[in-house]
C-alpha cells in the first residue's frame, strides 16, 4: 500500500489551508469559505475511507459462499473462536474441533521479503 495521500484529499487539504490562510488575513468575513473548505475536506476523506474499506477483506457466511479449494482462510466459529483453516473436498481442514466454521475471510497476501 502506498504512503502517498490520494489526490482528492491532497487537493482538499490545499483548498482548506488556503481558506484558513485567507480567513486569517481577512477576518470573520472569510469564515464561510473555511466552513466550505472543511466540508469539502470531510467529504474527500470520507470517500477515500470508503474506497479503502471496500478493498479490505470481509467475513463471508459459509452458507452463502465457500472459499476456493485448498486456500487458507480465517475461519470463525459459533463461539467466536478464529482459526486458520482451509476447505477441500467438501470438508473443512486445519482443526479437529468437530464443528464447522460459520464464516470465513480471505487472508491478506504475505509481505514480500
Amino acid at each position: 500500500m502506498s504512503n502517498e495521500i490520494p489526490q482528492p484529499i491532497a487537493e482538499a487539504i490545499k483548498f482548506f489551508a488556503a481558506a484558513c490562510y485567507d480567513a486569517g488575513k481577512h477576518g470573520a468575513q472569510e469564515s464561510s469559505s473555511v466552513s466550505d473548505a472543511s466540508n469539502e475536506l470531510g467529504f474527500a476523506i470520507g470517500a477515500a475511507l470508503a474506497q479503502l474499506e471496500s478493498k479490505l477483506p470481509s467475513w463471508v457466511k459459509v452458507g452463502e459462499r465457500l472459499p476456493t479449494e485448498s486456500t487458507h482462510v480465517l475461519a470463525t466459529f459459533a463461539n467466536g473462536d478464529i482459526e486458520i483453516n482451509w476447505f477441500e473436498g467438501g470438508d473443512w481442514w486445519g482443526t479437529d474441533r468437530g464443528d464447522e466454521p460459520t464464516h470465513w475471510m480471505p487472508l491478506r497476501e504475505a509481505p514480500k521479503p
